[in-house]
């Protein structure tokens, strides 16, 4: 996820998941004062993805983009990006940010 997302859902990691907050101005001190073992901070959605690989392994089945916006749309230009799964939620909302 993004920094603002993870800012926007109260700084805390997501239960039960290993998150990665992808950001160029948040340090791993920052978003992880307490030494979570279930939260890294990287640079770049291509670091995530070599990360991933070299130490996360085979114990990742399945990664998850949540937000924000241009992560989401980089990721959607990735080769192995395999599904979308899209959320539609049959209300008005005032948003600030949208996908084109």
């Amino acid at each position: 996820m993004g920094r603002k997302t993870f800012e926007s859902i109260g700084n805390k990691p997501l239960n039960a998941r290993f998150n990665i907050i992808l950001s160029k101005s948040l340090s791993q001190r920052q978003a992880n004062p307490e030494g979570l073992d279930n939260l890294v901070v990287l640079d770049s959605l291509h670091t995530a993805q070599q990360y991933i690989e070299a130490e996360l392994g085979s114990r990742v089945k399945d990664n998850y983009i949540v937000g924000g916006r241009g992560l989401y749309e980089e990721s959607i230009a990735l080769e192995n990006m395999h599904n979308v799964f899209l959320t539609r939620v049959n209300t008005d909302v005032h948003a600030d940010v949208c996908l084109d």
